[in-house]
């Protein structure tokens, strides 16, 4: 609902404002949104709130347009404090106007003003051209996972992130939807989603009670699609997160990155929402979420869905900008049908010695499959603590690959590999396994859950792995801490692979090109 006099005031405020900022500005732009008003000038935008107010926004008094300009301002600096840099209230008459900097009239309204950010950086714009490089996504995953690891817990006596908050934004999202679904194939998708949500519902509640008693619900960016991050200078950065409504920003850390996870799949960049999402939970160990991530990605397709309807219904709208918006909104709907279908699961595990090559190539085999990657080096740490370089002797007797902690590893990893298939994921253990009971182990879990076991070895020459082994320990920028030493162990004390092992293997040579048509033939019978 518009509070329409305020609503004209604003207009000429803004329309002032603008011929003020041309006087003295080489480059000029305006954004108008449903919500606000951003004027672009030069390096700098001007962000003013529209005298709104509905269900899930309140900007109707000046009080509330300056108490959610300084939310906008506290929230964001989280993530790009480069960017955003006042909130400053704007004195005067609507017909003439003045950024009062020093604050010394009466507001008659409040901007934020923040640096302006070239359109070419959004992730949006360089996406398309495929211009984002898996560098970026790396960042974009570290940056999240230290974001939510110190973002605020949300209060347990509070409904924030609670079953009935879940199900009540559901329920609310499915019913507008019903009302735009046009023909019979979109009502039929409707009520096929409207079905799953109350299946999931009861399957999940106390799932979604856990991670809220256990502290996953916390303040978060609530809005992390592609138009929100921008990479500047080789920099990616996060920025415009919800401040207007609560219940929309406390939510899960994996409701947060469901988000762009899914955005990525939908634009057919699956391996690099299958990066992110390994990156992130190797930062945070947080493979306990994956149970809630297919849920909060189908939500957000049905919220992207519905957004595009509300646009195709919007009047004064050309034709063909109309026919985009209704394509889009039908093909976000029945991508969120296809979403809560679960994936052909599997459990792959790689063989072969320190240095040989696994992590990179179970990088690539994961962004092809969409599986979940789980790292015997990452999660060896995470058991016993950071081990920094030291003697080899003592790391290859008494540290962390004594034969006694490694055993333990693996044990470890049966345990999150039940827990990612479980989830619904295609799990790739990426471990030495050099061991016939370490094998067996997930071997055995494959049977007792009754899908497909695959082991992939790598072929490597032991000078190259030696050289690897240097080159890793010189800059120290990997999880993994083997030395020489190791090394020379594993190729001393090893079990070799029996015959029975050996059918079905997947062999893979060190000195191939590990490109993406190469692993596409190895990988045949899985992709299949």
């Amino acid at each position: 609902m518009e509070t329409r006099p305020v609503i004209d005031r604003q207009k000429q405020m803004v329309e002032r404002l603008i011929a003020q900022l041309k006087e003295n500005s080489f480059r000029f732009d305006l954004c108008e949104t449903h919500l606000s008003w951003v004027i672009i000038a030069d390096e700098f935008a001007y962000k003013i709130k529209k005298s709104l107010k509905f269900d899930f926004v309140d900007y109707s008094t000046l009080e509330l347009r300056h108490h959610y300009c300084n939310e906008e301002l506290r929230l964001n600096r989280r993530l790009a404090p480069a960017i955003y840099l006042a909130v400053i209230p704007i004195t005067g008459t609507p017909t003439d106007p003045v950024l009062d900097y020093e604050g010394a009239g009466v507001a008659i309204e409040y901007v934020l003003k923040m640096r302006a950010v070239e359109q070419q950086a959004f992730w949006e714009n360089r996406l398309n051209k495929h211009a984002v490089e898996a560098g970026e996504i790396d960042q974009l995953a570290n940056i999240l996972a230290k974001f939510h690891e110190s973002a605020e817990v949300a209060s347990q006596e509070l409904e924030w992130g609670s079953p009935g908050i879940i199900r009540s934004i559901a329920l609310s999202n499915l019913a507008d939807l019903s009302r735009f679904a046009d023909g019979a194939e979109q009502k039929d998708q409707v009520l096929r989603l409207q079905k799953w949500n109350t299946e999931q519902a009861t399957d999940l509640h106390p799932v979604f009670l856990l991670r809220k008693n256990t502290g996953f619900v916390r303040e978060c960016h609530g809005d992390l699609h592609r138009g929100n991050i921008f990479t500047v200078e080789g920099e990616v950065q996060v920025f415009d997160c919800i401040e207007f409504n609560e219940s929309l920003r406390w939510i899960d850390v994996i409701n947060d990155i469901s988000f762009i996870c899914m955005e990525l799949d939908f634009y057919d960049h699956s391996h690099y929402a299958a990066r992110l999402l390994n990156r992130y939970l190797e930062q945070t160990g947080d493979y306990a979420g994956l149970r809630l991530l297919p849920y909060y990605k189908t939500q957000r397709a049905l919220v992207r869905s519905k957004v595009a309807f509300m646009k195709a219904a919007q009047p004064l709208r050309s034709p063909s900008e109309t026919e985009t918006a209704h394509r889009q909104a039908a093909a976000y709907l029945a991508f969120a049908c296809d979403l809560t279908r679960r994936k052909k699961g599997f459990i792959m595990i790689t063989h072969g010695f320190s240095g040989c090559g696994k992590t990179t190539l179970a990088r690539a085999v994961v962004g092809m499959l969409g599986a979940v990657q789980l790292r015997s080096d990452v999660e060896r740490k995470r058991m016993h603590g950071y081990h920094k370089p030291g003697n080899e002797a003592e790391i290859l007797n008494e540290g962390l690959y004594h034969p006694d902690r490694s055993r333990q590893v693996y044990e470890r990893l049966c345990v999150l590999s039940r827990q990612v298939l479980d989830a619904g994921f295609p799990v790739i253990v990426d471990a030495a396994f050099l061991h016939r009971h370490d094998r067996d182990l997930f071997r055995n879990l494959a049977a007792e859950l009754q899908l497909p076991f695959h082991v992939i070895h790598i072929r490597t020459d032991p000078e190259v792995m030696k050289a690897r082994i240097a080159e890793r320990r010189l800059h120290g920028q990997d999880a993994s801490d083997a030395t020489q030493a190791v090394l020379e162990y594993q190729m001393a004390h090893y079990d070799p692979l029996s015959a029975e092992e050996t059918r079905g293997l997947i062999e893979v040579d060190s000195d191939k090109e590990w490109n993406t048509e190469y692993l596409a033939r190895l990988l045949r019978p899985i992709l299949d």
